[in-house]
């Protein structure tokens, strides 16, 4: 009720907005009996204004509902929630198809209601190791009723196959009747590792805000064992502030041998969220991981390769809502990492996060995120060469959709990176970066979306490390269907010429391996790529999910060519 009482505050807003702008599009130079006129059948058009903007706040809501669930797919493993949802979505488009967009806007509030997303963009996991945090919020967003819980049961197999030439030409030997001697060699490896899985999710509450939530999570497959245990608390302070503590503990030990024996973390997270105003909200929040490993070295001594270490995330945020999905966020974060050994390696770190979406109508809508970290380590090296070395970064990134039709739009896709070492080095050098996708987006009907596009990057250092500049351009084509009720399909193929110009070439117009001792990374080459996503709700009770990326890079002058290939296939079955 508090949503559609918000919902009516913006849509009252957005008539004030439509009746200014048609008063300030009026002709100046009219006599004032014809400026009555219209300003009388303006105001006799009010019914008519309201339809177009019940139309248009129907069309921005759908657009933002399937672009948070594609975002978001993690999140429905729950069969029962995704049918619900398919229905009262069926039901919105029924009532639109007969042009009655206030009801069906009032299912997808609904809708919503059900979902309750939280949008705390700035309590993303940073990266690294704790990425993995995301699974704490894979439990049910299913509203409690008191008590309930599942079982699930999955099967399924992690494929991945590997080939890497490396060829470093030939070294020329003193006597002239030896043949040089060539250094040319293949490393190839395959394998597969087969594995079953019990998930058993526990809900109790009396809403989305006042619940307690667990999971935990056995899986066995040929290279290791694993197990999960995740527990959520969500409680309300007052009327519209809450608070949550999360606690995730994982282990695994392996069979085979990686490296490592076994390895186990916990990670706990404590976040308190200050609704002001309807608009404007206050996030505080701290994340503590701590990682453990069982691994010795040929002395029995911790190995430096795996050192233990704990992680600490201090994080705030303010945010401003401006209605119809539109907000202007600004985070900090504050990073302490240290390690048991290998005390090279700890560092703090401060970032700066802007955000902004703008969604000003409903074929339009930009996204902008900006992210400056300075990171410092607390013990340099005097070793010029330590790739520890403190420094700033900034990274902007957007993305701006238009829709020129029903049909047929456009998005543009960016992102923008600077980054400057405190001491200039041939191991770190200084470098800007920078990537821009437009492609054309074909709505073939409401479900399946085709696009085509061009990508291109480019990347530039210092002088002294100028021969590893490089630009990336070629074709990119998109394949995305999205069907509520139960299949999410995502394909994407790319093909791009990669060159590196500041690279000398010899009069065969081959890179000349005398350039560089490092040729095998810094050649001409030519790449395609392969992503595919899919996850399917075969029934109530069966789920599929497919993730699959195939690479192939050819290097013109054959210093390496290599092939990768991915493949995770996982069939579940609730109970």
């Amino acid at each position: 009720m508090k949503r559609l009482k918000k919902t009516i505050k913006i849509k009252g807003l957005i008539l004030v907005l439509a009746l200014i702008v048609s008063y300030i599009s009026w002709p100046v130079n009219v006599y004032s009996q014809t400026a009555t006129y219209n300003l009388t059948e303006s105001f006799s058009d009010t019914l008519v204004n309201e339809d177009w903007i019940e139309e248009s706040y129907y069309g921005i809501e759908v657009l933002r509902l399937e672009r948070w669930i594609l975002k978001n797919t993690q999140k429905f493993s729950d069969p029962i929630l995704l049918k619900e949802i398919a229905r009262l979505k069926k039901e919105a488009e029924n009532f639109a198809k007969t042009n009655d967009f206030q009801m069906a806007n009032l299912w997808l509030e609904t809708i919503w209601e059900l979902l309750q997303p939280d949008d705390d963009a700035v309590f993303l996991p940073p990266e690294d190791d704790s990425y993995f945090l995301n699974g704490l919020s894979d439990i049910s967003l299913k509203p409690a009723n008191k008590f309930n819980w599942s079982r699930e049961l999955s099967t399924g197999v992690d494929v991945w196959h590997w080939r890497q030439e490396i060829n470093l030409g030939t070294i020329p030997t003193d006597a002239a009747s030896l043949a040089s001697a060539s250094l040319d060699s293949t490393i190839l490896e395959s394998n597969g590792n087969p594995f079953t899985g019990v998930r058993f999710k526990f809900d109790y509450g009396t809403g989305f805000r006042n619940s307690i939530q667990s999971m935990v999570f056995l899986k066995y497959s040929r290279d290791y064992v694993s197990g999960e245990l995740n527990a959520k608390i969500d409680k309300p302070i007052g009327n519209r502030s809450s608070w949550r503590f999360e606690n995730r503990f994982q282990g695994t030990s392996y069979f085979r041998s990686f490296g490592i024996n076994k390895f186990w973390q916990n990670t706990s997270l404590l976040l308190f969220r200050i609704q002001a105003t309807r608009l404007f909200s206050f996030d505080l929040g701290d994340e503590f991981i701590l990682r453990r490993y069982d691994h010795k070295n040929e002395n029995n001594n911790e190995d430096e390769s795996y050192p233990d270490y704990f992680n600490n995330t201090f994080r705030a945020a303010a945010r401003l809502n401006f209605g119809f999905g539109s907000f202007l966020q600004a985070g900090y974060r504050n990073v302490q990492r240290k390690y048991s050994v290998s005390k090279k390696k700890d560092y703090r770190e401060n970032r700066i996060l802007l955000s902004l979406l703008q969604a000003a109508s409903r074929s339009f809508s930009l996204n902008l995120e900006n992210d400056l970290r300075l990171r410092d380590y607390t013990n340099p090296q005097p070793d010029s060469l330590s790739i520890y070395n403190d420094f700033w970064e900034n990274n902007l990134t957007g993305d701006m959709r238009l829709d020129f039709t029903r049909r047929v739009g456009a998005e543009v896709r960016g992102t923008l990176t600077k980054r400057d070492y405190k001491i200039v080095s041939e191991s770190l050098p200084d470098y800007l970066f920078w990537e821009v996708e437009p492609m054309f987006i074909f709505k073939i009907n409401q479900e399946w979306r085709i696009g085509f596009g061009v990508y291109y990057a480019l990347q530039n250092h210092q002088k002294f490390y100028s021969f590893a500049d490089y630009y990336k351009v070629g074709p990119v084509i998109t394949l995305e269907l999205f069907q509520i009720n139960g299949v999410l399909l995502s394909l994407r193929e790319s093909f791009t010429l990669e060159r590196f110009p500041n690279i000398q070439t010899n009069s065969a117009g081959n890179s000349d391996p005398n350039t560089s001792s490092l040729i095998n990374f810094y050649s001409d080459r030519n790449s395609n790529s392969l992503s595919l996503f899919l996850t399917w709700n075969v029934s109530s009770r069966w789920q599929l999910n497919i993730l699959a990326n195939l690479d192939d890079d050819r290097h013109k002058d054959d210093s390496g060519d290599s092939q990768n290939t991915l493949v995770g296939l996982d069939l579940s079955y609730s109970f």
